[in-house]
C-alpha cells in the first residue's frame, strides 16, 4: 500500500505524479462542477492551483483503488443528462480507480473530519488492520449515519455517495 501526503503548497503536477503510484487518494479541498463544460470541472487547491477532469483522465494510474473526494459537488452531474453526466467522482473510475466517494452538492467543512474518522475506521476493521476496499460502501454508510445521528440537517449528510465497487 502506498500512502502519499500532499501538502498545501503541493503543485498540481506533483499531485498528479503521486496519484500515479497511489492506491488511495484523498482530497479535502474545493471542488467545482462546470455544467457547461464538464471536462473543466476541477479540484481546487488554491486560487491558481487546480486539477481538471480532463487532466485526471489522461493520467495512468495502475495502482488506483479508492478515491475520496471530500470537496463540494464532486459527484454532481447535469440534471438534463442524468445518464450521461461527467463529474469528478466518475472521472476517478475512468482513470482506473475501483471506487470513489464524492458529494452531490456543497458540503460543510466541519463535516469532513466526522465523515473521515468513521469512514476510515470502517475500512480498517478487523484484526489485520488492512484496508478492506470491499467495505467502502458500508463504511461510508456508517459515517453518514453518525453525522445524521449527531442532529445534522439532511442537506449535510445526504450529499455523500459511493460509486463503483
Amino acid at each position: 500500500m502506498t500512502v502519499s501526503v500532499a501538502l498545501p503548497q503541493a503543485t498540481p503536477e506533483g499531485i498528479k505524479k503521486e496519484m500515479q503510484n497511489a492506491h488511495i487518494v484523498h482530497f479535502a479541498c474545493h471542488g467545482t462542477q462546470d455544467l457547461a463544460n464538464p471536462l473543466r470541472s476541477r479540484l481546487e487547491f488554491s486560487k491558481s492551483s487546480k486539477i481538471e477532469v480532463e487532466e485526471i483522465m489522461n493520467e495512468p494510474m495502475p495502482n488506483a483503488r479508492l478515491a475520496v473526494l471530500l470537496a463540494c459537488e464532486t459527484a454532481q452531474g447535469d440534471q438534463q443528462l442524468t445518464e450521461e453526466s461527467l463529474h469528478l467522482a466518475g472521472t476517478m473510475l475512468f482513470a482506473g480507480f475501483y471506487g470513489a466517494v464524492g458529494t452531490l452538492w456543497k458540503m460543510e467543512d466541519k463535516d469532513g473530519p466526522i465523515i473521515c474518522e468513521e469512514f476510515y475506521k470502517g475500512l480498517l476493521e478487523g484484526d489485520e488492520k488492512v484496508f478492506q476496499y470491499s467495505k467502502t460502501g458500508e463504511a461510508l454508510h456508517r459515517a453518514v449515519r453518525k453525522l445524521k445521528e449527531s442532529g445534522a440537517h439532511v442537506l449535510r449528510w445526504a450529499s455523500f455517495v459511493h460509486i463503483g465497487r
